[in-house]
């Protein structure tokens, strides 16, 4: 199995929509927004839903 089919495998597993635009691909879905030119790019942790409530910023 490629790393493209690994990532591949890994956003459907999490629920995650992986579409095609253009010559990017884009996974979006539960608080993840990625948006990359080859899918052997995507490491697993930009996979992870962002914590926004942990932002500083929100704390002050």
């Amino acid at each position: 199995m490629t790393k493209a089919e690994r990532i591949l495998a890994e956003c459907k597993r999490r629920g995650l929509t992986v579409t095609r635009t253009g010559k990017a691909w884009h996974i979006s879905g539960n608080r993840v927004d990625v948006r990359v030119a080859n899918l052997e790019d995507v490491s697993l942790e930009e996979l992870n839903p962002a914590n926004w409530c942990s932002s500083s910023a929100l704390h002050k």
